[in-house]
C-alpha cells in the first residue's frame, strides 16, 4: 500500500504500470478519478463544467420537453399565433405596407399577398435599413446581421432583431439538449466545435455582420467554454487553410475530445482532406510538444502537457492508413 515501498533513485525501473506518469502519492492518487493532472483549479474547474454541462442541458431539456408537447397539440393554431404576431408586429414597416398585413388573416391570405421570393427581391428593404435606417423589412431594428459566404453574387446580410437572435439560440439549445439525451457520453469530454465567427466587419449604419453559426453559439456560458478545444480567436483567422490546420494541431493533441461539431458539413470533409496531406508534420508537431520545425510555419508555440501529446502522437501515428505525408508546410 501507500508507503510501504520505494523505486530505485539511481535508475529507471520498469514496474508495469501502463500511465507511467500516473501519480504514486497518497493525495494524488485520490483527486486523480476526480480531474485532470494539471493541477488543483483546474481539476476542479473541469469537473464543475463537466457538472454544469449535464445539469444545465437536463434543465433546458426539461423546458423545451414542456413547450413541444403544449405546441403538438395543436400546431396549425400554435404557427397561425405566431404569423399573426409577426403580421401585427411588422405592418407598419415598409415590406408590411406593400404587402397589406394589416388585412391578412389567415395563412391562406398571406401566401396570396406575399409570393415566394429569393433574397435578391428583399435586398432593397434590407439596403434602406443599413444606409437609411428605415423600418423596411422589421419593426424591430437589427442588432447584428447574419453574412452568407457570398459565392453565388454579393453577400447576403440578413437582419438579425433581438428575438429572432432568442429563437435561433433556443432552437439551438434545444437541439443540443436531444443529442444529450441520445448520447450523454458525448459531452463528457472535451467539445470540438468549429463556427465562424459572429463579428466580422461592420456595416454602414455601424452595426455587426458575421456568421449565423458564431451568434448562436456566443450564448455558450463561459464556463463551458472550458471545455472548448478550438480557442474563439482562432476561428477569426482569415486564411481558411492556416486555420484548419489549427484546429487539427489543437484537436489531435487532445485524447478526451468526444464531441464533434460544425455549422456546415464540408468543413469536416476539408479537414479529413488536409489531414491526410498534413499527418505526418501534424503528428511531429504534437511529439515536439509544439516546437516545429525550421521549416514549418506554425501558429501555435504551446501545447498541451507533453504526456498525453506523446500519447495521442503514437495512436495517431499508429492509425495512419491512407494519404500522403507530407514534408512541409
Amino acid at each position: 500500500m501507500f508507503g510501504t515501498w520505494y523505486l530505485p533513485k539511481d535508475r529507471a525501473l520498469e514496474i508495469g504500470i501502463m500511465d507511467r506518469g500516473y501519480p504514486k502519492g497518497f493525495w494524488a492518487q485520490m483527486a486523480t478519478p476526480f480531474g485532470g493532472r494539471g493541477g488543483r483549479r483546474r481539476s476542479f474547474d473541469r469537473w464543475i463544467a463537466d457538472s454544469l454541462v449535464a445539469v444545465q442541458l437536463r434543465l433546458v431539456r426539461w423546458r423545451c420537453a414542456r413547450r413541444i408537447a403544449a405546441a403538438a397539440r395543436d400546431p396549425m393554431q400554435v404557427q397561425t399565433r405566431l404569423l399573426q404576431r409577426i403580421l401585427r408586429d411588422n405592418a407598419k414597416t415598409n415590406f408590411g405596407r406593400e404587402h397589406g398585413f394589416d388585412q391578412i388573416s389567415s395563412y391562406a391570405g398571406f401566401a396570396q399577398r406575399v409570393p415566394v421570393g429569393d433574397y435578391e427581391a428583399r435586398r432593397p428593404y434590407v439596403e434602406a435599413e443599413i444606409e437609411r435606417g428605415e423600418k423596411a423589412l422589421t419593426a424591430q431594428p437589427p442588432i447584428q446581421y447574419a453574412r452568407t459566404s457570398g459565392s453565388t453574387g454579393k453577400p447576403k446580410d440578413v437582419p438579425i432583431t433581438a428575438a429572432y437572435r432568442r429563437a435561433l439560440r433556443r432552437i439551438h439549445h434545444a437541439a443540443v439538449c436531444y443529442q444529450h439525451r441520445s448520447c450523454p457520453a458525448a459531452f463528457e469530454g472535451a467539445i470540438l466545435a468549429i463556427v465562424s465567427p459572429a463579428r466580422e466587419g461592420e456595416l454602414a449604419n455601424g452595426k455587426p455582420f458575421g456568421s449565423a453559426s458564431g451568434i448562436v453559439a456566443g450564448a455558450t456560458p463561459e464556463l463551458i467554454q472550458e471545455k472548448f478545444v478550438v480557442p474563439a480567436p482562432v476561428l477569426t483567422i482569415s486564411d481558411s487553410r492556416l486555420k484548419y490546420l489549427t484546429i487539427l494541431r489543437l484537436a489531435i493533441a487532445r485524447p478526451d475530445v468526444s464531441y464533434l461539431g460544425s455549422a456546415n458539413s464540408t468543413t469536416m470533409l476539408a479537414l479529413i482532406k488536409l489531414y491526410r496531406e498534413q499527418q505526418a508534420a501534424l503528428i511531429d508537431d504534437v511529439r515536439r510538444s509544439g516546437r516545429a520545425s525550421a521549416s514549418a510555419s506554425w501558429p501555435i508555440r504551446s501545447a498541451p502537457r507533453r504526456s498525453p501529446a506523446c500519447k495521442r502522437a503514437a495512436l495517431s501515428r499508429a492509425s495512419r492508413t491512407c494519404g500522403r505525408a507530407c514534408a512541409s508546410w
